[in-house]
């Protein structure tokens, strides 16, 4: 590899390093459903986000449902693998508080940050797919010479 794209890989692994852990990506509401925040959905929702912070910190991932139909809700809440108890802690803390501001009041919400993701729902969707709908971008970055940057990532993943 040359020294140039090294040292540009080099570079991009400490800006990520730098970054915070919670630094969000990307989230996705539901506009089809939504609650009142004192309805039976909102209380259960209210107890379901610190249970799946709670139980992820030592172990990375947890998913449970609170409630009973109508007004179940189920989570699942994820850390990357390559971080720390307290870095993922911060970080769950962070996406349950800012899955709130986004997403108000949907009986939705997928959330990614860059060391942890956090989704919701008002329907069973462990173990399955489904595409979410649209994902909102939060740190949009413009690449100021795309025409330069993007041989090198094409020759870089290839290898």
């Amino acid at each position: 590899m040359r020294p140039c794209c090294l040292l540009l890989l080099i570079s991009s692994f400490l800006l990520i390093n730098i970054s915070p852990a919670y630094a969000q990506l990307y989230h996705v509401c539901s506009n089809t459903t939504s609650y009142t925040p004192n309805s039976l959905f909102g209380i259960n929702l209210n107890i379901l986000l610190p249970s799946l912070s709670s139980n992820a910190i030592s172990t990375g991932f947890y998913n449970t449902s609170v409630g009973e139909y109508p007004d179940q809700v189920y989570g699942l809440i994820v850390c990357r693998g390559d971080i720390t108890p307290e870095v993922c802690g911060n970080c769950l803390e962070t996406i349950i508080a800012d899955v709130k501001q986004l997403c108000p009041n949907g009986k939705g919400a997928a959330l990614w940050f860059l060391m942890c993701f956090l989704r919701y729902s008002d329907h069973r969707f462990f173990s399955s797919t489904e595409e979410l709908g649209t994902v909102h971008n939060q740190t949009a970055t413009n690449m100021t010479d795309p025409d330069r940057f993007l041989p090198f990532v094409k020759d870089f993943m290839g290898n």
